[in-house]
């Protein structure tokens, strides 16, 4: 959703699966300094305080006109033919 944020703790999570602790923050500082992102205090459903990460319109803005870099549509699922011989 383009005006949600994501839990920090829940991104960070995510990318550390390519990226290490310091790669992540470094990413985080730089998106922040450009204005890109926003970190901000935000309640979930219980009523809970956490802090978010949120995409500003600038970089929507980015991400509109630079389209081209994103994988927009995921590729088909391979589905298995009952003639493909599994050895």
């Amino acid at each position: 959703m383009p005006h949600s944020g994501v839990a920090v703790y829940a991104v960070k999570n995510e990318l550390e699966r390519v990226l290490t602790g310091v790669g992540f923050s470094l990413g985080l500082r730089r998106l922040t300094a450009r204005g890109f992102v926003e970190i901000k205090e935000d309640q979930d459903h219980t009523g809970d305080m956490f802090h978010a990460v949120f995409i500003t319109d600038k970089a929507w803005g980015w991400i509109e006109t630079h389209e081209d870099l994103f994988v927009i549509r995921r590729p088909p699922k391979k589905t298995a033919n009952s003639d493909d011989v599994p050895f």
